[in-house]
């Protein structure tokens, strides 16, 4: 099965060949944890690991902000979040 109809199988309560698996994992992984991860790309970790691939999938939620407000700046190496709400 592939990721995708790993998960729909899932979702709709169907048999799956393994449970549908996916650490968030980025491309700094297999720097930060060295040998053997150190020389893999992130889908031969996914592999070793025998989770599901799932890069930068869309989000199903949307934000809606009324009374609230975000902003994100980023000046050289700093990065600034402001989170602003009435209280």
């Amino acid at each position: 099965m592939t990721s995708r109809e790993r998960w729909l199988a899932a979702i709709r309560r169907q048999p799956v060949d393994r449970l549908p698996f996916w650490p968030k994992l980025d491309e700094a992984y297999g720097r930060r944890h060295g040998k053997p991860f150190a020389d893999m790309r992130l889908q031969e970790i996914h592999r070793w690991m025998g989770s599901c691939l799932h890069v930068w999938g869309q989000s199903c939620l949307k934000k809606v902000r009324s009374k609230t407000s975000y902003r994100k700046e980023k000046t050289g190496d700093t990065m600034t979040e402001t989170f602003t709400a009435p209280a």
